[in-house]
C-alpha cells in the first residue's frame, strides 16, 4: 500500500456531496428523439427514412445567377428602378409609397439583384430608412394591399421580375404587383395609358419574357410543341367558330368522277355501211 504511486490529480480535502438527480421525465434539459430516429436508436431499423421533398417548380442551372429564372440584367433594371423609386418617396416623405415600395422589395427579396446581403442593409445603406423603421413600414405596405409580408415562390418572383424588366424597357414609369395570398395570388399591371404606342410595345415583349420562363419551369404546362397530336385518320379537333360548322366535308371537286358522255350499249352489233347499188364493192 505505501509502495503505491501518488495521483498527483487526486483531489483532497472534503468531498462535494452528489447532487441528487431527479427520476421525473420532465427534467428540464432532457430532449426526446424524433419518430423517425426512435426505431433507429433501438435497433429496429437500420436504415434512416426521409420522406422526399417535392421537386421545386423553378429548376435554374445557370451559374452565377442572381435570382433564378431571370436574366442579371433585368433583375438589375428592375433593382434600379425600383430603388429610384424609393429614394423618391423618402425624399418627398410619402410614407404610403414608401411602406408599398418596401413590402414589394421584401416579397421579391430584390436585394439580391445587387449583391445585398438582407432587408436590413438594403434599407439602411440603400434606401437611407433605419432597419426598425423599414420593417414597420413593410408591414403597413403589406396591410394596406391586404398580402402576407414574405418571399414569393420562386417561379412567381421570376415571372414578376422578368414582366417588369420588359415593361421598363418601353416605359420606365411601369411596375407589375402580385395581389392574394397562396392560391389566389394574381398579377396586377400599372402602365400608363398616356402613350399607347409604348404600351403596346411592352406588352409585346412581355410576352416574349414570358414564354422564356418556360424553359426553367418543371410545372407541366400545355404548348404548341408538347401538345397531343390527333391519331391518324381522325381529323383535328376543332375550336370557335370552326366547331360551330360541324366537321369538315370533303372537297366535291376532288372527290367527284369525271364527266363522261352518254353510256353506249357495247353489246350492240356494229352499224353497217350501206351496199352501192352500182355493182361495185
Amino acid at each position: 500500500m505505501g509502495d503505491r504511486p501518488k495521483n498527483p490529480y487526486e483531489r483532497r480535502g472534503k468531498t462535494r456531496a452528489a447532487v441528487p438527480v431527479e427520476t421525473t421525465e420532465k427534467r428540464p434539459g432532457l430532449r426526446k428523439l424524433p419518430n423517425d430516429l426512435v426505431e433507429l436508436a433501438d435497433g429496429r431499423s437500420e436504415r434512416l427514412t426521409r420522406p422526399r421533398r417535392p421537386p421545386p417548380d423553378l429548376e435554374d442551372e445557370r451559374i452565377g445567377f442572381v435570382i433564378a429564372g431571370v436574366r442579371n440584367q433585368d433583375a438589375r433594371a428592375v433593382y434600379d428602378a425600383r430603388v429610384a423609386r424609393l429614394r423618391k418617396a423618402v425624399a418627398d416623405g410619402d410614407e404610403a409609397a414608401l411602406a408599398q415600395g418596401l413590402c414589394d422589395a421584401v416579397r421579391l427579396t430584390i436585394w439580391r439583384a445587387r449583391n445585398v446581403t438582407e432587408f436590413q442593409a438594403f434599407a439602411e445603406s440603400v434606401v437611407g430608412v433605419s432597419p426598425e423603421r423599414a420593417q414597420t413600414l413593410a408591414r403597413a405596405g403589406a396591410e394596406q394591399q391586404g398580402v402576407s409580408l414574405g418571399m414569393l415562390p420562386a417561379h412567381v418572383v421570376a415571372l414578376w421580375l422578368r414582366l417588369e424588366a420588359a415593361l421598363l424597357r418601353s416605359s420606365p414609369d411601369a411596375s407589375v404587383g402580385v395581389s392574394g395570398v397562396r392560391d389566389t395570388l394574381a398579377l396586377e399591371l400599372h402602365v400608363p395609358a398616356r402613350e399607347i404606342a409604348r404600351a403596346v410595345e411592352g406588352f409585346f415583349d412581355m410576352g416574349e419574357a414570358a414564354s422564356g420562363l418556360r424553359r426553367f419551369l418543371r410545372v407541366d404546362a400545355p404548348s404548341a410543341a408538347t401538345a397531343q397530336r390527333p391519331e391518324r385518320g381522325r381529323p383535328p379537333a376543332r375550336f370557335g367558330r370552326d366547331a360551330e360548322r360541324g366537321p369538315r366535308r370533303p372537297d366535291n371537286r376532288d372527290s367527284r368522277e369525271p364527266e363522261r358522255g352518254p353510256r353506249r350499249n357495247d353489246n350492240r352489233e356494229p352499224e353497217r355501211s350501206p351496199r352501192r347499188t352500182d355493182g361495185r364493192e
